[in-house]
């Protein structure tokens, strides 16, 4: 990960009715020949609790093209 610059987490937010997995947004900022390129992204992941700490057990993330204004608002 030496390109990304920045994470930024847009929201996050339990998903339905589930106690281990949460809907997720968030874009990053990677450094590519010299310019700063940004990236957006949502989905789901799934949690578990290993010696009291939440862990990541699984994702299922895609990268969005140009989300438009309301996106970061929702």
């Amino acid at each position: 990960f030496t390109d990304i610059l920045d994470v930024d987490v847009i929201s996050t937010e339990k998903y339905e009715n589930t106690d281990n997995t949460v809907f997720v947004k968030f874009s990053t900022t990677n450094w590519v020949d010299g310019d700063a390129e940004y990236h957006y992204y949502e989905g789901t992941w799934q949690t578990l609790i290993e010696d009291g700490v939440y862990k990541m057990l699984k994702s299922s993330i895609k990268e969005l093209e140009n989300p438009d204004y309301s996106w970061f608002y929702e």
